[in-house]
Parts: structure tokens; sequence; C-alpha cells
């Protein structure tokens, strides 16, 4: 059985903290208590960018954290 691979990938740095992907997708997203930002569960550094997996149960709210970050800094691919 074939199963999609679905990548989230957050721009951490240009993240203002506004808390929006951890209030629509708690089970994917936490605040960082030390600097305010949103960190990603599971979330591997890459350079400028912090690359998670995700299952299809979780897309749907994923999806909408991606549309109502106000910095546009959250991509999801399939």
């Amino acid at each position: 059985m074939y199963r999609r691979q679905i990548v989230i990938t957050h721009y951490r740095k240009k993240c203002i903290g506004c808390g929006v992907c951890a209030s629509i997708a708690p089970h994917t997203w936490e605040m960082d208590d030390e600097d305010g930002k949103a960190n990603l569960f599971e979330g591997i550094p890459n350079r400028e960018v912090v690359n998670a997996r995700i299952t299809a149960d979780v897309l749907k709210d994923n999806t909408e954290a991606a549309d109502q970050c106000p910095e546009g800094i959250i991509q999801i691919s399939q």
C-alpha cells in the first residue's frame, strides 16, 4: 500500500509568535517558552527551515494553520 508523504516546512526565523498554528493544530505545534516562536513537533532543522513529516489525519488542521499564518511561513507539500 502506497502512503503519500506529507511534509511541513516552517520558516521559523520569520515567525512572529502569534500562536495561530498552535491554536489550530496543537497536535503538531507548540509555542516556545524561551523565544515565543512556534515549534514544530518532531521538526528537523535544515538551514533556514524546520521540516517535519505529518500523517493524513492531521493534514486538514495543518493546512488551515498554514492558510491562517499571517506571515505565510508554513508550507505543506505532498
